[in-house]
């Protein structure tokens, strides 16, 4: 990541648990949060496992949350081998 984002990340994080604001008000803290990773992160295969590492879930609460985003047409998910 270049420094330019990383200093953006931090910020936004820093304005998020200070203003309690978020940028994307319609969507759940957590969908949001995906979507960012997801987003940081499109050249790979992000995985369900990798984004219950990066968000600190349970298998079962990350399905519920994809499931969720999947039905608003946020991802299109791919079912891996490996995960």
């Amino acid at each position: 990541m270049k420094k330019n984002e990383q200093v953006l990340e931090a910020w936004l994080q820093m304005t998020t648990v200070i203003n309690n604001e978020r940028i994307t008000p319609d969507l759940p803290y957590n969908e949001s949060m995906i979507c960012r990773y997801l987003y940081q992160n499109q050249d790979l295969n992000v995985t369900a496992t990798d984004l219950c590492n990066y968000m600190r879930m349970q298998k079962s609460q990350m399905n519920r949350t994809l499931t969720s985003m999947e039905k608003k047409q946020l991802i299109t998910r791919i079912r891996s081998e490996d995960d």
